[in-house]
């Protein structure tokens, strides 16, 4: 039967080795009907959420069959990340967690249900995290206590790795099970951390450091002719966002409305905010146009763009975008601050 329940998961969707090719199927016809690349992205998450609600249902009901019991406690399987956030492309993989209000001893049956959804997920086609933030590893998954144990752990000790933690939690959306279990890990964290401006304060120093890579003279800095537009764009403006927006004590998850959230609090001027929203709307356009090329060459999608398909007034436009976020990223330090 568990055999069976995976395969009927991996038709559901996408397949297994296509898995982008076919989550991409649909783009296309999507842009020419005007979507943008953000209309494209809430697409895309809202299939990564329905994916993982079905994966989490199959793999409790196997459990079940298998005389492991029924649910030992309330849970909550939760969406980090992109997904969480409602802005995967086509090069999504898995990024959850989850939250349960047993005790220590129900660990083993979570432990086993994250495992098998992770398998589920995996064979459907949205690959295994390469940083393992899945609710398969224990550190991804707890008691109501350990979560808070584990959020109060980062904001106290703010390490580069915790501060890499903070990066996708605050994103979380809950896609299965108890959703208030979610909702209330997720307000108390946003409030603990607008209460703690050091912790605030080093995580706008760790996404300053993530500014554009600019080569000599300003130059866009390409590795065998792409630009990697996460890493030198999407990548700090949302943290930027993330940043200011828990700073604001704000409970939004996806850019937009963290900016609109911060600019509303005073944390950013109306003006840089509404520059940033324009500039991650034309990066997310890019990066799946891109993505979707690479597609057709039967290549992995992902982040790099060639810098050569913009033509000269694109590749022009981007460098200035990059150098306006690089200075708007440098002065946000007092705005997080203060």
């Amino acid at each position: 039967r568990w055999a069976g329940a995976r395969r009927a998961l991996a038709r559901r969707r996408w397949g297994s080795a296509a898995s982008a090719r076919r989550r991409g199927a649909d783009a296309p016809r999507l842009v020419a009907e005007g979507l943008g690349g953000a209309d494209v992205a809430r697409v895309v998450s809202n299939e990564v959420r329905g994916l993982t609600a079905r994966a989490a249902e199959i793999a409790a009901a196997s459990l079940e069959a298998e005389g492991r019991g029924p649910v030992p406690a309330p849970w909550c399987l939760m969406v980090l990340g992109s997904g969480g956030r409602g802005e995967c492309l086509l090069s999504a993989d898995q990024d959850n967690a989850l939250v349960h209000a047993g005790g220590e001893a129900d660990d083993p049956w979570f432990a086993d249900f994250g495992a098998r959804i992770a398998d589920l997920l995996d064979e459907a086609g949205l690959a295994r995290c390469s940083g393992g933030v899945m609710a398969a590893n224990r550190e991804w998954r707890g008691t109501v206590e350990d979560w808070r144990t584990r959020v109060d752990a980062w904001l106290r000790r703010a390490t580069r790795e915790d501060l890499m933690h903070v990066d996708i939690f605050f994103d979380l959306v809950a896609v299965a099970g108890e959703v208030s279990l979610a909702r209330t890990l997720h307000a108390d964290a946003v409030a603990a951390a607008s209460q703690t401006p050091p912790f605030t304060n080093l995580l706008a120093e760790w996404v300053s450091s993530l500014t554009p890579l600019f080569a000599m003279f300003g130059r866009l800095r390409t590795v065998e002719g792409r630009i990697d537009l996460k890493r030198s764009g999407l990548m700090p403006l949302v943290g930027i966002a993330r940043t200011l927006a828990l700073r604001a004590g704000s409970l939004a998850r996806s850019t937009t409305d963290r900016l609109r959230d911060a600019a509303a609090a005073g944390r950013i001027a109306e003006s840089d905010a509404s520059t940033l929203i324009a500039m991650h709307a034309e990066l997310l356009d890019v990066v799946l146009a891109q993505q979707l090329r690479d597609l057709e060459d039967g290549i992995r999608p992902s982040s790099r763009v060639v810098l050569k398909r913009l033509g000269k007034d694109g590749a022009r436009r981007l460098r200035v975008q990059l150098h306006r976020l690089d200075e708007i990223l440098r002065g946000l330090r007092g705005s997080v601050s203060g």
